[in-house]
């Protein structure tokens, strides 16, 4: 946090701790209806058919198809087909035939040992398809829609996202074998069978009111409501085929953080990413810190290890990997792909014909070398002006490139007074602890006890709430006797009265 900045913290928390918001939070709005409002204006925004959502993905879908090569591979005949390969699993299942880069089903049926080779062209193109047209960005935008409190609002979720759905497809959000999970999924299949496209917000949100999310992970805890990094963190708890998926998940969560970009993945050989897992030591505290509470949370040491293992990958007895790299393989299938991707031309951005959109979309060819203090700046003055989503915004792009504990520990802060501005008071404690966790400061301290206050406020305001609705009931029932009281029910049942 610079100098100006500290000023402006120091003399807002004498007077009174940044005003909180009032504005937003004044007490002729309750804080539940301030939430609902935020929320269903948020809704609103979300891609209104998997068509829309379709396009803005269908832009980064090459980038997606780095990981996708990084991480799956493949295996070559003595002509150069890919042909199929067996993925031995950790967790005591059958061993699963594999084809191209991560396909398992192939003509309308699994893959087996005499499935036919391809080219790669094709074991391209059927990845390809798998993203767009079978599953994987369907499903994406179907959990967006089902669970309240996920956006896919920026690039680097959209990519992380992506990858965790095509390997694990809805697993890692709730238990693989609930039925409701299953049948859930079955309905939502048979909507894009019948209405490919052209499937509706307001289908899918049908489906999930009458299937409802149960048995849910911790991912899915990280999903509703928190922020790129708090699922990334989660993503260290769901490794369903054992120890050798770690470093799988420890990637995607890099990738969605913004921490390793996929211009850094081209030139790593092909399923080189297990070769780095065994060099790190092949086991979990190598890149997930696991915490006395049981939370666990990204190692950042591994990142560090990371682009250094990068410049040169060998593998655990330290020779070097020397079969084909990503950027290789991509050149024998277009050219024009690798330039696209060095140059930043692959952007998520708005398709949908003018409507509004919360998405943040990076310029292509952005400098990396970002003025962090700048943009914390911005995002105080922008909450001074009660601009609280635009507040919000500047700190989570001041998060993403800050380089020091003390422009992290800013960052995390701004964004715990925009959600305080938003009345969201567990999102903002958590943000203030973060940043003291980064950077301890006065001004952190004070509004951590400041939220905390409110959110012990609020939820003694709900329990008041519903202990007046309980005796106003009770009141009412006195008063008119048990069948007027029935009547009334019966006639505003339904009307969400």
């Amino acid at each position: 946090m610079n100098e100006k900045l500290n000023k402006l913290l120091f003399g807002a928390s004498v007077l009174g701790g940044l005003a909180l918001g009032a504005s937003s939070c004044s007490s002729n709005k309750s804080d539940d209806k301030e939430e609902a409002k935020t929320e269903v204006k948020a809704k609103e925004q979300q891609d209104a058919t998997y068509g829309d959502f379709k396009k803005r993905m269908q832009q980064i879908t090459p980038l997606v198809m780095v990981q996708t090569i990084l991480i799956e591979g493949a295996e070559f005949d003595d002509n150069g087909l890919c042909k199929p390969y067996s993925k031995r699993l950790n967790n005591g299942e059958k061993d699963r035939w594999t084809h191209g880069f991560g396909i398992t089903q192939m003509d309308g049926k699994a893959v087996t040992k005499n499935t036919r080779h391809i080219t790669v062209q094709e074991a391209w193109e059927k990845s390809v398809d798998f993203y767009e047209n079978v599953e994987t960005y369907y499903f994406m935008w179907c959990y967006e829609i089902g669970i309240d409190g996920l956006y896919i609002d920026t690039q680097e979720k959209a990519l992380g996202f992506a990858d965790v759905m095509y390997n694990a497809n809805t697993s890692c959000i709730e238990n693989k074998n609930c039925t409701t999970h299953c049948e859930r999924n079955e309905k939502l299949r048979d909507l894009y069978e019948k209405y490919g496209d052209n499937v509706n917000a307001e289908q899918v949100k049908e489906v999930f009111a009458k299937y409802p999310i149960r048995g849910n992970y911790s991912f899915y805890k990280a999903l509703n409501g928190g922020t790129t990094e708090d699922w990334a963190n989660s993503l260290g708890g769901f490794c369903a085929e054992g120890g050798g998926i770690y470093w799988r998940r420890w990637l995607q969560g890099q990738l969605a953080m913004g921490n390793i970009t996929y211009k850094d993945l081209l030139d790593l050989p092909m399923k080189s990413m297990y070769e780095f897992w065994c060099v790190v030591g092949k086991n979990k505290s190598a890149l997930f810190n696991t915490n006395n509470n049981g939370t666990i949370t990204v190692k950042p040491e591994a990142l560090k290890k990371f682009k250094e293992w990068a410049k040169n990958p060998v593998d655990k007895n330290g020779n070097k990997i020397t079969c084909e790299t990503v950027r290789q393989l991509i050149n024998s299938i277009d050219p024009t792909i690798v330039s696209k991707i060095e140059n930043g031309d692959y952007v998520w951005q708005d398709v949908s014909g003018g409507k509004s959109s919360t998405y943040v979309i990076l310029p292509a060819n952005e400098d990396k070398t970002v003025n962090v203090d700048s943009l914390n700046d911005k995002s105080l003055y922008a909450y001074q002006a009660e601009n609280y989503d635009k507040a919000l915004q500047d700190a989570m792009s001041a998060l993403k490139y800050a380089q020091t504990n003390k422009q992290r520990g800013a960052a995390h802060f701004n964004m715990g007074m925009a959600y305080m501005g938003k009345c969201k008071y567990g999102r903002a404690k958590d943000c203030f602890e973060k940043s003291l966790a980064e950077n301890k400061t006065k001004a952190a301290q004070d509004q951590l006890n400041i939220a905390q206050e409110k959110l012990s406020e609020k939820r003694k305001k709900a329990g008041n709430v519903a202990l007046g609705l309980g005796l106003g009931l009770l009141g009412v029932g006195a008063i008119y006797g048990g069948r007027k009281y029935y009547l009334m029910r019966q006639k505003n049942f339904g009307r969400g009265k």
